[in-house]
């Protein structure tokens, strides 16, 4: 039976509506390592060549994203893809942002990088010229609907690493950290992902120049992308 049973595509699987008690980190991050490497035949031989038949919209940092379920334990799995070339982005950033989940990626294809990011209050104004950064509230919803709320805190951004992960090797990001993926547009990268159950707080982006809340849909992908993603990847 193949691995990928263990997770119901049936199962809702958005951040806020997995909330409950998360295994311990270090924990949760040594039995995913098992797990997704355990995961990785059954997901280049049953998922990538059928993309074209599966749901997967676009990551306003433009990026795939397939939910493949949600196992027993309340932890999902997701396939992330960033093609060579093609891929919208949102008008709107930095978009540097946390998770309420502890996450597990595992590198299928191509190099992962990503800017580890601290961020602190500031008390800077547009009045003195400066790119005012505002921290949002991201809430799901059920049809890729996303919700952006902030109170008006003014931020900064510090960047503290860089990392690199190439194929075959897996990366952690913890609960409340906050990053940014910086593939270039130009290159293949592909990783599989393993949420934990959510802390039960609110996911935070950082945006510029924007003072209210927002709404952005997230666009389906279509058959002919995802059919060029297949082809990329295999």
């Amino acid at each position: 039976m193949s691995q990928l049973k263990e997770f119901s595509p049936k199962t809702h699987d958005e951040g806020h509506l997995r909330v409950g008690v998360p295994v311990e980190a270090a924990r949760f991050f040594e039995d995913a390592k098992i797990s997704l490497g355990k995961l990785v035949r059954p997901v280049m031989n049953e998922i990538i060549p059928s993309l074209d038949r599966l749901s997967g919209k676009w990551h306003p940092l433009g990026f795939m994203v397939y939910h493949l379920g949600v196992d027993k334990h309340g932890q999902s799995l997701r396939l992330h893809i960033w093609p060579e070339g093609g891929r919208p982005t949102s008008e709107r950033g930095p978009h540097i942002h946390n998770h309420a989940w502890d996450l597990a990626s595992f590198v299928l294809a191509g190099t992962y990088s990503d800017s580890i990011q601290r961020v602190a209050n500031s008390n800077f104004t547009e009045d003195d010229g400066s790119e005012v950064l505002r921290p949002f509230k991201l809430r799901y919803k059920t049809d890729g609907l996303d919700t952006f709320d902030t109170d008006g805190t003014q931020c900064t951004v510090e960047r503290v690493e860089e990392r690199i992960r190439v194929e075959g090797e897996t990366h952690e990001i913890p609960h409340g950290v906050f990053h940014i993926p910086t593939i270039p547009t130009d290159q293949l990268t592909a990783t599989l992902v393993l949420d934990s159950l959510s802390y039960g707080y609110d996911t935070t982006v950082m945006i510029v120049g924007e003072k209210r809340p927002f709404q952005v849909q997230r666009r389906p992908i279509t058959p002919e992308e995802a059919r060029r993603a297949t082809e990329q990847l295999l």
